[in-house]
């Protein structure tokens, strides 16, 4: 999974929050399109898949975005520990680069993506973790770390109609057994 190795304080407090039917969350920390974006993508590529955004001079996560994944009503992430403002910085996996094939850079992470929606907020869970013990924030966006590992993206506050949206989304594709 991604390491996270630092936090990006941001003074640009820009949080482009957009969630509909059909790609269910999308997040950006910036209000304008980063030229040569990367990607690192997420999930199984057939039913869950997540990608999280990087400018091209950082490993800055600036915006991800969940465009499938499978729901369960239940099985947040738990925990609490310190909170910081900012982006988290994450470090590949070793061994592991950007593809420079050139297309879209990106680089494929095979794990779990499940969605939960619950209390009024939207939660992506990344793998298995059960916990998490420090949170970083981004305006309605959390970071959620287990031992700075990466294991969650929690949107808060959301709308009645975002609930709405998300529940139904969760309802609609419930997770598979395993």
């Amino acid at each position: 999974m991604l390491r996270v190795t630092g936090v990006l304080e941001t003074s640009e407090t820009s949080c482009v929050v957009n969630i509909d039917s059909y790609v269910p969350i999308s997040f950006r920390s910036r209000s304008q399109p980063i030229a040569g974006a990367r990607y690192i993508r997420l999930g199984d590529f057939n039913t869950q898949l997540l990608e999280l955004q990087f400018p091209p001079e950082s490993l800055a996560l600036s915006g991800f975005t969940l465009v499938s994944g499978e729901g369960t009503a239940q099985g947040g992430l738990r925990g609490v520990g310190a909170s910081a403002v900012g982006l988290p910085i994450v470090s590949l996996p070793r061994g592991e680069a950007f593809s420079n094939d050139g297309k879209i850079s990106h680089l494929d992470i095979q794990t779990e993506v499940v969605l939960t929606c619950t209390d009024g907020n939207a939660e992506v869970r990344l793998g298995s973790a059960k916990i998490f013990d420090r949170t970083l924030m981004h305006g309605r966006a959390q970071f959620l770390l287990s031992e700075d590992i990466l294991v969650g993206l929690r949107l808060l506050d959301l709308t009645e109609k975002e609930r709405h949206i998300l529940q139904n989304y969760v309802a609609e594709h419930p997770r598979r057994p395993i």
